[in-house]
């Protein structure tokens, strides 16, 4: 159970029907064989980048001022300050203690603590952060734009199956139907930690729901759809053939900038 709350499943539809303040994350425990999956929606009246660049570390503010243009700096910098906050609630450390150290292919780990494996993604402005105990796990959002190359981009790069699952598809709903692979491939990915290396049409995920997934040789490892809101498409990879998802969205309240946690006192470029 979760304080002031119930910890609320994700069910095959993928809603996330939970909500707690940002500036006071009380998570559940986390036992092996579940997921958390945690999400976050920022409008124009919710608090901007200044409120959570002191939290990043260096590298992480480096990474920040290298992007040309300032809406994706101010993306980056929420959602990797959004990371911290969710996972020093797990951590029980500040969240400008939090640390991390990459696997062998990029994919970024806990220094703080061997016990939880975590997954984040970001789009447009959206953020959502996967957390687990004894399992590797993906998360991937997208918010659906308009893509002039879609469908050549399918036919260069997906699996045969789903090429003929998203031919089939009428053109109405084949927006709808390329975000869904893509973010269940992404997620897929994430969760081997192979990113990109590994090629897209090495693996076949389907459209419906229970998602089905066809990766031979890669164990028992599960797809489950993910529907966060606010028009994004979503899914989490599992290396679990049956876990136990649940999801809460974060709200961001009037008193949400008095009560963030402070930070390293040093920030990006923002202007």
């Amino acid at each position: 159970m979760e304080a002031g709350g119930v910890m609320t499943s994700i069910d095959a539809d993928g809603k996330i029907g939970c909500a707690m303040p940002v500036a006071a994350i009380v998570p559940p425990v986390c036992s092996d064989g579940e997921v958390h999956v945690w999400f976050a929606a920022f409008g124009p009246k919710d608090p901007g980048p200044k409120a959570f660049a002191g939290l990043l570390d260096p590298q992480e503010t480096a990474r920040a001022n290298r992007f040309m243009f300032p809406h994706h700096r101010e993306r980056f910098i929420r959602a990797h300050g959004i990371l911290r906050l969710v996972l020093a609630a797990y951590v029980g450390v500040p969240p400008a203690q939090i640390s991390f150290t990459a696997g062998s292919y990029g994919k970024p780990m806990l220094a703080n603590s061997d016990r939880f494996e975590f997954s984040l993604s970001h789009s447009g402005d959206g953020v959502a952060v996967a957390v687990s105990t004894g399992m590797r796990i993906g998360v991937d959002i997208e918010l659906p734009r308009d893509m002039n190359d879609r469908d050549e981009f399918v036919r260069r790069n997906f699996s045969a199956g789903e090429i003929a699952a998203y031919e089939a598809t009428g053109l109405p709903d084949r927006d709808r139907a390329f975000f869904q692979f893509w973010t269940r491939k992404e997620a897929f990915l994430k969760g081997l930690g192979l990113g990109l290396s590994r090629p897209l049409d090495s693996f076949t995920v389907g459209l419906g729901t229970p998602v089905a997934l066809d990766a031979p040789g890669d164990g028992d490892w599960s797809l489950h759809h993910l529907d966060p809101g606010d028009g994004f498409a979503g899914a989490v990879a599992c290396d679990h053939p049956a876990p136990a998802l649940h999801g809460w969205r974060l709200r961001f309240e009037a008193n949400t900038l008095t009560q963030m946690p402070h930070g390293r006192g040093r920030s990006p470029n923002l202007g």
